[in-house]
């Protein structure tokens, strides 16, 4: 518990609550599925939360990304900032080239 305790917070309330500042939700199963960290939420300027680590997971993975970024924290959207990776851009180019 020594990564959690903060001088003005203790992280286990009165009632013996554990409170790591995680989200999440518990399903209908009873199993808790954890969806981000509260300090890593955007909030649009509509009151939109938008937790960014999903939706750059699925960016991440696509083939031609090489790294992504969402932005957006009391904007009216969000944005993601997309750097390509080259070299997997090139090697497609050069297989798709008529020869």
């Amino acid at each position: 518990m020594k990564g959690y305790r903060n001088k003005n917070v203790d992280p286990v309330d009165s009632a013996g609550w554990f409170h790591t500042e995680d989200l999440g939700f518990i399903d209908d199963d009873g199993f808790l599925t954890v969806i981000g960290r509260k300090k890593e939420m955007i909030v649009t300027s509509s009151g939109k939360k938008v937790w960014p680590e999903h939706i750059e997971a699925l960016l991440n993975g696509e083939q031609y990304i090489k790294q992504s970024m969402i932005i957006g924290n009391h904007q009216k959207f969000i944005s993601a900032i997309i750097v390509p990776d080259r070299d997997e851009i090139l090697k497609q180019a050069w297989h798709t080239m008529p020869r």
